[in-house]
């Protein structure tokens, strides 16, 4: 799993959490005044339409951030965006055994390793950063197409089921401001490590022709993507703030 994957994973279950939280203390207040929270259906269905909303951004997001860092390694190059998967290197033939056997040689033990991959080992590598790139062109059309679809479906749904007073009510502010949260830490945790990976990818030069950086690629693809729809959400969200308050 990848890393910005995680931090995804892992903000969507920082707003489960804290929608728990909410809705414990607005049932317990409501205890407090003698009411009897009551759940119907429809809040539950509507509750359910928003959580798989923000699950269809955060994988058509995953999607889109696969494609574009594909079509970085594609301008760029290569080694932008992806590690070459291992391929093996083919083994030298052999000499045909013609009965009898040569002596063997005797190994320097002072011999020195090349100064750089030999043709076989960069052929290799060219095939595997080859073999990436379109592991990752095929992940990143399955992501956008399937999050698209759940993304449209429940957006569609919800806009059947909701009234337009419901659209401003506070389920939805806080839908909004969950949006919010989540794609904020999916920014904060992209785009500062993009531009470092990427800084170091063009300044520093390796140490030697084996090591290479990490690709900055992944980590800067994601956030071009999320870099957007935060800024939509951060929008949405102040709105919601303000109608808030001129209507409380």
């Amino acid at each position: 799993m990848s890393g910005p994957l995680v931090g995804i994973l892992v903000a969507l279950a920082f707003v489960s959490v804290i929608g728990g939280i909410v809705a414990l203390i607005l049932h317990l207040v409501r205890q407090r005044a003698g009411e009897q929270m009551r759940l119907p259906v429809r809040l539950l269905f509507r509750i359910y339409l928003y959580l798989v909303i923000i699950a269809g951004m955060v994988l058509s997001v995953q999607g889109l951030s696969s494609l574009v860092r594909a079509g970085l390694g594609t301008a760029i190059e290569k080694e932008f965006s992806y590690t070459p998967e291992y391929v093996p290197v083919p083994a030298p033939a052999e000499p045909p055994d013609k009965g009898a056997t040569a002596p063997a040689e005797p190994q320097d033990k002072g011999a020195v390793r090349p100064a750089g991959p030999t043709a076989e080992e960069e052929a290799a590598r060219q095939k595997g950063l080859d073999r990436a790139w379109r592991e990752g062109l095929i992940n990143g059309v399955a992501f956008t197409v399937i999050g698209l679809l759940v993304l449209g479906s429940h957006v569609l749904g919800l806009r059947m089921l909701q009234t337009a007073e419901e659209r401003s009510g506070m389920l939805h502010r806080f839908y909004v401001f969950a949006v919010l949260v989540v794609f904020t830490i999916i920014v904060l945790v992209t785009l500062p490590q993009g531009v470092f990976e990427s800084m170091r990818y063009w300044l520093l030069k390796p140490v030697d022709s084996y090591s290479r950086p990490s690709p900055p690629g992944q980590a800067l693809s994601t956030a071009i993507v999320a870099l957007p729809v935060w800024g939509v959400s951060l929008w949405a969200a102040l709105r919601a703030a303000r109608r808030a308050e001129v209507e409380g």
